[in-house]
């Protein structure tokens, strides 16, 4: 799919960003096109090539409408993992890479959930982080709406759940 300049798309591990520009580039000895991509969550700036932007998994920003599915999402109890930490650790990174926006809510629950019964390693944290930055940052360029409403709207959720299950069923 060919983009322009001023598109909301989503890169699938590093969340939605606008194109701000499309360049040529020279790279090892070879010229190439380049989406200038600049991330919604921060001012990171990533370059991507034009012709390799399908199979890195570059799409477009979901519709407002399938904000309210990924809330919905939110809502329903995740699963409780039987897998050791390092397998889980690799599906959570997996379901990231994706690009998907409903298995990064399921990553972002799942450690959510997670860290209100114990403390999450620094590669969880990282993860946690991650699924956040790609859930918000697609959210808010889709709908408008505010990081500071799209955060208490989830936190809103979280609080329904009963602490003592913490919403992670076996």
């Amino acid at each position: 799919m060919k983009y322009s300049i001023g598109d909301k798309v989503v890169h699938p591990f590093h969340g939605a960003g606008i194109i701000t520009s499309i360049e040529e580039k020279e790279c090892l000895g070879e010229k190439k096109m380049y989406y200038m991509l600049t991330l919604a969550h921060s001012k990171l700036e990533l370059s991507i090539p034009v012709d390799s932007a399908d199979s890195i998994g570059l799409r477009p920003v979901m519709s407002p409408e399938k904000a309210e599915e990924v809330f919905e999402r939110f809502q329903k109890p995740c699963k409780a993992s039987t897998l050791n930490w390092n397998k889980k650790h690799r599906e959570n990174l997996d379901k990231l890479r994706t690009g998907d926006i409903l298995e990064a809510v399921d990553v972002y629950k799942y450690l959510r959930l997670r860290e209100q019964k114990r403390s999450l390693s620094t590669g969880e944290k990282k993860l946690l982080t991650n699924s956040r930055n790609a859930i918000f940052s697609e959210i808010m360029l889709s709908t408008s709406v505010s990081e500071e409403e799209l955060n208490n709207k989830v936190d809103a959720i979280f609080e329904s759940f009963d602490p003592t299950e913490t919403a992670l069923q076996k």
